[in-house]
């Protein structure tokens, strides 16, 4: 029977190397999401690709009994339980990086007629791919950090051949990272030749095979904006900047709930480079096609010139993540953009 109250698929973790983090934001998404409104399902995804009902933050493996496969009945989309068919009136896929932002679970999400919300699978994989997304970004006249886009097995694009133009180009110090994944995962600053194969192999282990080598801005300021697009709604917010009371902001310094960043006051930025990010952020959503929440990444360097960074098409939606806290410092209560974002995908 189908339940009085929408039903909504919470999907989280899934088989990319950032389950974790998508994990903890569920179990802060769940708080979001009113009971008396929604009928919320959370659906774990481990790392062989199977879905299953179980709580995030349970640590226990999910039982063979709790397994669901994405299915249609007359037509309606829905997951089939041991206790038979049960329809689905919508999914947030808090899924992030490989097999989360890259289009795969949307794909299967529009294949079994389940709305979602964020990226569809045609923006999914350009805005994950950062390669891909400076090509679009440059086209569009946004300026970006110097790069050179290295692929496994490609004698064109290979890594020698990728390292020479870069050395040539920028030269030393640079950075590397895997084109095709976030949350800093695999990527660090090269400060000479005798580091390149270390991080080069470091950000290849973890990737599909393409590895984007930058070079090292002199970076005075990382700023980022949300992006809330509903209906005929679009807001983008003030944008803030991180400060840290240590250097690189990597994947565990992120994630480890101790990392000392936080979000200084908008003032920090002055207007008129904040008025440069914004107009460059409201061209990346248009032609992009942003559905429902973005964040924008930005640096600015230390002679004032801005650089975009890149797009997260699902951003950490931890207590702690950027996301919530802007959209917060914007006076948008993340609980109510949540259920805007719900009811638009459900097409309310």
């Amino acid at each position: 029977m189908k339940s009085t109250k929408p039903t909504v698929l919470l999907l989280y973790g899934g088989k990319g190397c950032e389950a974790d983090v998508s994990e903890k934001g569920a179990i802060y998404l769940r708080s979001l999401i009113p009971s008396d409104s929604y009928n919320l399902i959370p659906v774990f995804i481990d790392k062989g690709g199977g879905w299953f009902i179980k709580e995030p933050g349970n640590t226990a493996p999910p039982s063979p009994e709790s397994a669901v496969t994405p299915a249609i009945k007359g037509g309606l989309g829905g997951i089939i339980t041991s206790d038979g068919f049960l329809w689905a009136d919508c999914a947030f896929p808090l899924l992030h990086g490989d097999f989360g932002e890259d289009g795969v679970i949307q794909g299967a999400l529009a294949a079994a007629n389940i709305p979602y919300v964020g990226a569809d699978n045609y923006l999914g994989p350009l805005a994950m791919d950062k390669a891909y997304t400076k090509i679009i970004a440059e086209s569009l006249g946004v300026k970006c950090a110097k790069s050179v886009l290295a692929i496994r097995g490609s004698g064109l694009y290979g890594m020698d051949r990728a390292k020479r133009i870069a050395e040539e180009t920028f030269g030393y110090p640079m950075f590397i990272k895997p084109a095709r994944l976030g949350s800093s995962v695999g990527a660090s600053a090269v400060l000479s030749e005798e580091d390149f194969l270390r991080a080069y192999s470091a950000a290849d282990a973890v990737c599909d095979g393409r590895v984007l080598i930058e070079e090292l801005v002199d970076i005075a300021t990382e700023a980022e904006c949300a992006v809330f697009r509903v209906k005929n709604k679009e807001i983008i917010t003030d944008f803030g900047s991180i400060s840290c009371n240590f250097g690189f902001y990597d994947y565990e310094k992120k994630y480890s709930g101790e990392s000392g960043a936080s979000v200084s006051d908008f003032s920090d930025i002055d207007p008129r480079t904040k008025g440069i990010m914004r107009e460059y952020s409201s061209r990346l959503t248009d032609v992009l096609g942003i559905r429902h929440l973005a964040r924008i990444d930005f640096f600015i360097t230390k002679k004032g010139e801005v650089l975009f960074n890149e797009i997260n098409t699902m951003p950490g939606f931890t207590c702690g993540s950027l996301y919530p806290k802007l959209l917060e410092r914007a006076g948008i209560d993340p609980s109510w953009a949540v259920s805007q974002m719900l009811e638009d995908a459900r097409g309310s």
